[in-house]
C-alpha cells in the first residue's frame, strides 16, 4: 500500500534570525519550538537570500534570488514579483495539494494573498495567536480531505513595531547582548521587549502543534519552521553580516526525520521550494538555482552546498550589497562604499541619535572579507591581508561569476525604485563625520 503524501505546514515568523532557546539564547523562553527542534532536525547554517522581508519571502515562494524574481525591495513600496515567475502554491496546486495561506504574507499587497496562487486565504489578522487559533479551527473542521494540504502560516511577530508595551518575558539585567550591539540599558530593555514577543509567538506556534495532535494529523504532517531573515538590529537585519542573513530552520517529520538531529550543512532559502516539490512528488524545474535537501532529512548520500549567496538592494533607502558565504569565509561587496550601514529607524529612536552615531557611524569599504571561524563577529576585515590573498581572489571571482551568470542588474549600475523611497533615517557627511538625519523631519 502506498503511503499517503504528507501534509506540509510552513510557519514563518518576522525578524527572528535564530533568537530561540534551541539556538543557544538562554534568556529566551521558547519551549514549543525548542521541543519541535528536539523532536526533529535543527539546521544551524540556514541563510536567507536577502536580509529584508519581501525579497526574502519571495525567494522562499519562488526558489529564486531577489534580482531574478524581481522583488528587490518592499512590496508596500511598489516592488513586485515578475509576472512570469511561478510560485510554490502554483506548483503544489498542480501536484494535487490544497494550498492555504493563513495570516501574514509580504510578497503581495496586503490582503491580496490570492495573487500568490493559494486556493484559500485568511488574512484577517497578522497576530500569531489569532492566526494560530483560526488555523487550528480549520484543522479540526477541514484538515482531513481526499487531498493533502500545504499551509503557509505567517506571523507578523517578532517585528519590532509589535514589541513595545508587550509584557516582558526577560529581565533586562540578564539578557544576552550580542557582540554587535553596545551593552547599554536602552539596548537591554529593547532586547527584553523583543524576547517577550518571542515568548508570546512561541506560545502561539504551540496552538498549531497542539491542534495537529488533537486532530490526529501530526503523524502525516511535515512542520517546517523558519523566518525571513535576521533580527531587527544594526549589523543584523538589512546587513549581510551573519546576524542579518542567518535564519532558524527546524523540520519535524514523524517517522522520517530522526529526532534530535543537528545539521550543519549550508542551506539557502532557495533550497526550500525544490525540497518541498520533491517531497510532494512534483517535478523540480532544472532552471531553479536551489537544490533539494531531502537527502539530508532522510540521512542519505547527496551533494552538499559549498556556498550561499545573499543580497540587499532597496529597503526604505538604497544600499546595494552582495555576498558569498562559505563554511569558513564571507566576502561582502558594497556597491555604495564609504558610508556607514543603514540603521533600523525604531532602533535609532529607542537608543538615541548620538548613541547610534557613536557605535555605528563607521564607513564601509568596497569589499569586506572575514574568516568566520576565527572571527565570528565579522570585525576584522582581511581584504589586502597577504595571508588570505588566495581566498580573497577566489571569492571575488566566484561572486562575480554568480552575478554575471544570474544577470544581476547591479552590474549595470544603480537600480531605480518603482515608487517613492528615501524617507527613512540616513547618513550625511558633516565636517568629516557621518551624522544621522531624518528626511521626514526636514
Amino acid at each position: 500500500m502506498t503511503k499517503a503524501r504528507p501534509n506540509i505546514i510552513c510557519i514563518t515568523w518576522h525578524d527572528l534570525g535564530r533568537h530561540l532557546g534551541t539556538y543557544g539564547w538562554k534568556s529566551v523562553d521558547s519551549p514549543c519550538l525548542d521541543a519541535l527542534a528536539s523532536q526533529g532536525i535543527r539546521f544551524d547554517h540556514a541563510f536567507c537570500t536577502a536580509p529584508l522581508c519581501s525579497p526574502a519571502r519571495a525567494s522562499l515562494m519562488s526558489g529564486l534570488y531577489p534580482h531574478n524574481h524581481g522583488m528587490m525591495g518592499l512590496v508596500h513600496r511598489n516592488w513586485r514579483i515578475h509576472e512570469n515567475v511561478r510560485l510554490l502554491p502554483q506548483y503544489l496546486n498542480e501536484a494535487g495539494y490544497r494550498t492555504l495561506l493563513f495570516g501574514f504574507q509580504h510578497e503581495a499587497p496586503r490582503n491580496q494573498g490570492q495573487m500568490l496562487g493559494y486556493q484559500e486565504t485568511w488574512e484577517a489578522s497578522r497576530d500569531g495567536t489569532e492566526v494560530s487559533r483560526h488555523f487550528g479551527q480549520w484543522l479540526h473542521d477541514k484538515g482531513r480531505g481526499e487531498k493533502p494540504f500545504f499551509a503557509s502560516i505567517g506571523f507578523a511577530q517578532v517585528h519590532r513595531e509589535h514589541a513595545h508595551g508587550h509584557s516582558r518575558a526577560s529581565d533586562p539585567a540578564t539578557v544576552k547582548v550580542p557582540a554587535y550591539l553596545p551593552d547599554i540599558p536602552a539596548v537591554r530593555e529593547d532586547l527584553a521587549d523583543y524576547e517577550g514577543l518571542i515568548c508570546a509567538a512561541d506560545a502561539a506556534a504551540g496552538i498549531i502543534l497542539d491542534a495537529l495532535r488533537e486532530t490526529g494529523l501530526a503523524d502525516n504532517t511535515i512542520v517546517i519552521f523558519t523566518t525571513d531573515h535576521g533580527s531587527d538590529y544594526p549589523r543584523a537585519k538589512s546587513s549581510l553580516y551573519d546576524p542579518g542573513i542567518e535564519t532558524a530552520l527546524i523540520v519535524h517529520w514523524p517517522n522520517v526525520v530522526r529526532p534530535g538531529r543537528i545539521q550543519k550543512s549550508l542551506i539557502s532559502h532557495v533550497d526550500i521550494l525544490p525540497t518541498l516539490l520533491e517531497i510532494a512528488g512534483a517535478p523540480v524545474p532544472a532552471a531553479l538555482p536551489g537544490r533539494s535537501f531531502l537527502f539530508l532529512l532522510k540521512e542519505e548520500p547527496g551533494e552538499r552546498r559549498t556556498e550561499i549567496f545573499s543580497e540587499r538592494t532597496w529597503h526604505a533607502t538604497y544600499d546595494p550589497m552582495r555576498c558569498i558565504r562559505t563554511e569558513h569565509y564571507k566576502l561582502i561587496r558594497n556597491f555604495r562604499p564609504g558610508r556607514p550601514l543603514l540603521m533600523p529607524p525604531e532602533f535609532i529612536e529607542r537608543i538615541g541619535k548620538k548613541t547610534t552615531e557613536q557605535y555605528f557611524g563607521v564607513p564601509r569599504p568596497e569589499y569586506e572579507l572575514y574568516h568566520l571561524h576565527h572571527d565570528p563577529d565579522e570585525t576584522h576585515n582581511l581584504i589586502g591581508n597577504p595571508d588570505h590573498a588566495e581566498e580573497e581572489a577566489d571569492l571575488k571571482a566566484r561572486l562575480q561569476r554568480f552575478l554575471e551568470e544570474t544577470h544581476d542588474p547591479i552590474l549595470q549600475g544603480n537600480i531605480s525604485p518603482p515608487g517613492p523611497h528615501d524617507d527613512a533615517w540616513d547618513w550625511r557627511l558633516e565636517n568629516g563625520h557621518w551624522r544621522l538625519y531624518d528626511p521626514k523631519a526636514g
